[in-house]
């Protein structure tokens, strides 16, 4: 949806910022585990030394009974499972934080449709859309889903595509839109070939109604203008 609206600019801003913020709490908090997992361990060495010098005094002054030393075991094991409890979280925390790093190693893949670097702006003129001998084959499937197909719609003409699931209907659709490179043969609209053009201005000459409703995550004005944010109240 982003993509046909030829919003990825200002997603990928409003995404930025986010993420932004996220790094900070990030780190924040990892500074503050660390931190709270140094204080464990020397409260454990203290606790530690404490019990076993207090014991070993105790009893080398006959002032410790068994009572005492069971007591002062029993403690430490307590102490020891609430720190353990503790340790316990900031493992999970941890856990959390690599999932982060799954999202962030997502952020910095290369888009596999881009720009030419001087990629000219789409003229959107009489609307002649012109399929030439084009192949396109998903990334998971092995044979081809077109295979050098030809079709050329006249301006104002009405096209309907008809068949099963799987058949190609949807993915003609966004071929048009380029959300896809081809394996071979051109897709041209006016005259142009739409790899030849930047996708914001392509996306922006087309008008889309999608099958499936999608609703962004922001206000009712949003979702009705997000092709066009600039619009007016």
């Amino acid at each position: 949806t982003v993509k046909s609206f030829g919003a990825e600019a200002r997603e990928e801003r409003r995404l930025g910022e986010v993420t932004a913020s996220w790094r900070t709490a990030v780190q924040k908090t990892w500074n503050r585990f660390m931190d709270v997992w140094a204080m464990q361990n020397v409260l454990m060495i203290i606790l530690q030394a404490g019990l076993s010098g207090m014991l070993v005094w105790l009893w080398s002054q006959g002032r410790a009974s068994p009572g005492d030393v069971a007591f002062a075991i029993t403690s430490f094991m307590l102490m020891s499972g609430y720190l353990r409890n503790l340790g316990e979280n900031v493992r999970m925390l941890q856990k959390g934080l690599d999932d982060v790093e799954d999202v962030a190693g997502y952020m910095r893949q290369t888009p596999e449709v881009s720009d030419r670097p001087d990629a000219p702006v789409f003229r959107a003129q009489r609307g002649e859309i012109v399929f030439d001998r084009v192949t396109f084959r998903y990334k998971n499937k092995a044979t081809p889903l077109y295979e050098r197909f030809t079709l050329a719609i006249a301006p104002g003409e009405r096209v309907a595509l008809v068949g099963p699931t799987g058949s190609g209907k949807s993915t003609f659709v966004k071929l048009i839109q380029r959300l896809y490179d081809l394996d071979g043969g051109q897709i041209r609209i006016d005259g142009q070939d739409i790899r030849s053009v930047t996708q914001d201005s392509l996306r922006n000459a087309i008008g889309i109604v999608p099958q499936d409703t999608v609703l962004f995550n922001d206000s009712i004005y949003d979702n009705i203008a997000y092709g066009k944010p600039e619009a007016t109240r």
